[in-house]
């Protein structure tokens, strides 16, 4: 059987690994001011000098248990005294928190409502509009103007809002006795169906009239150019034309136009 060698390390010595250098200097400004309060060397810190007064040194904890734990103690002893003493950590936190849950809602509302316009002016690297940042906030909007603006909620009437209706309609007694109030009320007799009935046939019967018209001021612009005579001027057929446009209502009327203005081509 071979003989392995040890693997190497390097390892890196200082020139003083318990710095004693430091720890024999008695001119250093520590030393000398606690010397001064009354410090002696070999007594420990503190007002009675009970601290230690040796260096401190590394330990290593293979048992698993945090500092300040009894080692001579077995654990089957203290691991309920450890479990009620938690739980009555936790019950006293839950009453407090109970207490403050109030303020701490009403904290996180003032959070929650910082300013926009206090955000944007924070901000250097782009410019601030007023104007735009105040219209954008939302904090300073009432909740009726939040339900106007999102469309929620604005067929439900809040007693606030009922009372200040009511408030706003007052009304006043007469001499005789009779109440009158300033609102007007208009009952309609006709359904939704009837009202658009109604409006679809006045303006089916409008158009109607706009197509009558169109169509006569078509035929006489044919009568015109069937009676005028091809070599009559073209601003006087414009022109007579232009004034029986606008005159004729009627046929007779619109005849009887025609009839002179072929009597004055001819003459």
């Amino acid at each position: 059987m071979s003989i392995l060698a040890e693997p190497r390390r390097k390892q890196r010595l200082s020139v003083d690994p318990q710095n004693l250098h430091w720890k024999d200097d008695k001119q250093k400004l520590s030393r000398r001011l606690m010397e001064r309060m009354g410090w002696s060397e070999g007594d420990g810190l503190g007002r009675s000098r009970q601290g230690q007064a040796g260096p401190l040194q590394l330990k290593a904890n293979y048992s698993g248990k945090g500092l300040g734990a009894d080692k001579l103690a077995s654990y089957d002893s203290t691991w309920i005294g450890h479990h009620e003493d938690f739980a009555d950590i936790l019950n006293s936190l839950n009453k407090l928190k109970g207490q403050n849950s109030v303020e701490d809602e009403q904290k996180e509302d003032q959070v929650k409502k910082i300013s926009l316009e206090l955000n944007s002016k924070s901000l250097r690297r782009r410019i601030h509009y007023q104007k735009f940042v105040r219209s954008k906030d939302v904090s300073s909007y009432s909740p009726s103007d939040r339900s106007a603006v999102i469309g929620m909620g604005l067929s439900r009437i809040r007693p606030g809002d009922s009372k200040k209706m009511e408030s706003s309609r007052k009304v006043e007694p007469r001499n005789d006795g009779v109440y009158s109030s300033d609102s007007k009320t208009t009952v309609s007799t006709l359904s939704v169906n009837e009202y658009f009935a109604v409006k679809m046939a006045a303006l089916k019967a409008k158009t109607e009239q706009t197509v009558d018209e169109t169509k006569v001021d078509f035929l006489v612009l044919f009568c015109i150019n069937a009676q005028f005579p091809k070599n009559f001027h073209s601003k006087v057929r414009f022109h007579r034309l232009r004034i029986l446009m606008t005159s004729t209502s009627t046929m007779k009327t619109m005849l009887h136009v025609v009839a002179q203005l072929r009597w004055i081509s001819m003459h």
